[in-house]
């Protein structure tokens, strides 16, 4: 009967093991193709004159790479649930809601600091995921 129940123990924590080492590399691993596609994208949009352009790309390209990555939600819900996965939520957090006002706001000004903020959080973003050099 111990060995019965030692054994199922020892399967359990196996398994466990398993099941979060396979969730950790999934994580990391990008196909070349997808690296590719990210960062010539992530090339143009840091190109890009239009201030305002450059933080909406750019939240859009973090959107499709957490899509890619099976995070689902809104970004918000996404950032929420996900945002342990980032070193700068906080940046992430003040770019998102620099993207919302710059798609909902009329005539809103925005400087070139505030454009550059952001850009670096999603860049660290991109980094933080795998898909950019560190």
């Amino acid at each position: 009967m111990n060995v019965l129940i030692w054994s199922l123990i020892i399967l359990v924590i196996v398994y466990l093991i398993v099941v979060w080492f396979g969730r950790y590399l999934g994580r990391s691993r990008w196909s070349a193709s997808d690296k590719a596609f990210f960062r010539k994208n992530w090339e143009r949009i840091r190109g890009e004159e239009d201030l305002r352009m450059k933080v909406l790309e750019a939240d859009k390209l973090l959107d499709l790479m957490m899509k890619k990555k099976g995070m689902q939600g809104s970004m918000g819900e996404k950032l929420k649930k996900y945002g342990k996965n980032f070193g700068d939520l906080d940046g992430l957090w003040k770019a998102h809601k620099l993207r919302n006002r710059l798609a909902h706001e009329v005539d809103i000004k925005v400087s070139a600091v505030q454009v550059g903020d952001a850009i670096r959080a999603f860049g660290k973003a991109f980094r933080d995921m795998g898909l950019m050099e560190k």
